[in-house]
């Protein structure tokens, strides 16, 4: 299995906000098969690349059940309940205990640290946390050590079949902390 990380610009589709919409227009342009979900229990087989698709654990990942095991693993988004320091070093550390060759994190509406565009907005709020918040993307990225970390790249996996993930963040403007 190989891998492979490019950056660079990617385009982001009109309908990318609206995944109904984009679901929609693609099932009637595009053919497609539906897959049945396999217990995750069963052994995994033989050519085959099994996912395991997480999100949404706010810094709860010590009251989850236990993760299947699996080729790939990507949490899609809203790892931390409130973007703060503590919690990236947590998760991260969670991940390291994960048997997951591959692990891939994209960032969700909480990790606000990560969008540019809400950390120079956010930097009030370190003030009034006495300091204790850091809105720095540098620093939230140099706490995740155990993934790679998609954003506005692909990510090509090379196993039983040739695969491109994109990795974009949708932060919600309207979000408050």
């Amino acid at each position: 299995m190989a891998e492979q990380e490019e950056s660079g610009p990617i385009s982001v589709h009109e309908q990318s906000r609206s995944p109904g919409k984009a679901w929609k227009a693609i099932k009637q342009k595009r053919k497609y098969k539906e897959v049945k979900v396999q217990n995750p229990k069963e052994p995994k087989q033989e050519g085959f690349t099994r996912f395991v698709c997480v999100s949404d654990t706010h810094s709860r990942t010590d009251k989850m059940c236990e993760v299947p095991p699996g080729d790939v693993l990507l949490h899609a988004g809203d790892f931390t309940s409130h973007s703060k320091d503590e919690e990236f070093e947590k998760f991260n550390k969670w991940l390291g205990t994960l048997p997951h060759p591959h692990k891939l994190v994209i960032a969700g509406n909480h990790e606000l640290g990560l969008d540019p565009a809400m950390s120079s907005q956010l930097k009030g709020f370190r003030k009034l946390s006495g300091g204790k918040r850091n809105f720095d993307k540098k620093t939230f990225l140099s706490f995740l050590t155990n993934c790679t970390y998609l954003e506005d790249k692909q990510w090509t996996f090379v196993a039983s079949r040739y695969m491109v993930l994109l990795g974009s963040q949708s932060i919600d403007q309207g979000h408050s902390i």
